[in-house]
């Protein structure tokens, strides 16, 4: 199996199902999808059904424990993370990811581009610096091996990208292409939070 999708959901009805379908109807088949409902008190997990999928229905309180369940649970060469309220660009994400790999000679991480909100991003940002985030790239399983998330309610994204870049001899391409649309900031997200419940700008 190429890739494993992991998909932390947790109270987001309205966007799930959107997340859900992205992976579905990518026109790449060598796949499996893994969406844990993490703690969810409204309609999430019918909406994870009503999409296609049966979730893995857990109670472990964050983000990062919901990806670790998945990843626990995972068995593709390859680990795309993607957050229940952001969804894929187009049907052909998988396609382009694995002939990118193919061309990169399957290397442990491939970083790819995204939108933030109507932004589009490279794989770095204005700064120069790479983005802090897990979901715009693809990694190999067994890279990962036994790195995990933390138990922090945000910041996760950073520490498990710190923990892998500091790995030695991990093998790396860049591709600027968009791959991901990441709702920023979504109202009632932890970003939103942290922004002081308002908007901003990319």
């Amino acid at each position: 199996m190429r890739f494993s999708v992991v998909i932390p959901a947790h109270d987001i009805e309205q966007y799930v199902f959107q997340a859900v379908r992205s992976v579905l109807d990518q026109t790449f088949s060598d796949y499996e999808i893994l969406v844990v409902a993490d703690s969810c008190t409204d309609g999430t997990v019918s909406e994870i059904r009503r999409a296609g999928v049966e979730p893995l229905v857990a109670h472990v309180g964050s983000a990062g424990r919901a990806r670790n369940v998945g990843l626990d649970c995972a068995r593709g060469e390859y680990v795309l993370f993607l957050d229940g309220d952001d969804y894929f660009i187009h049907e052909r994400v998988f396609e382009t990811i694995d002939r990118c790999l193919k061309d990169a000679g399957d290397v442990d991480i491939l970083h790819f581009g995204f939108m933030m909100g109507r932004n589009p991003c490279g794989v770095h940002s204005n700064g120069g610096n790479m983005w802090p985030n897990i979901w715009s790239r693809a990694w190999k399983r067994a890279a990962i091996g036994s790195t995990r998330f933390n138990d922090l309610r945000s910041g996760q994204d950073l520490y498990f990208c710190q923990d892998m870049f500091a790995k030695p001899s991990l093998t790396s391409a860049e591709r600027d292409i968009l791959l991901v649309q990441y709702r920023y900031p979504r109202e009632g997200s932890l970003t939103w939070e942290r922004l002081g419940g308002r908007g901003a700008t990319a």
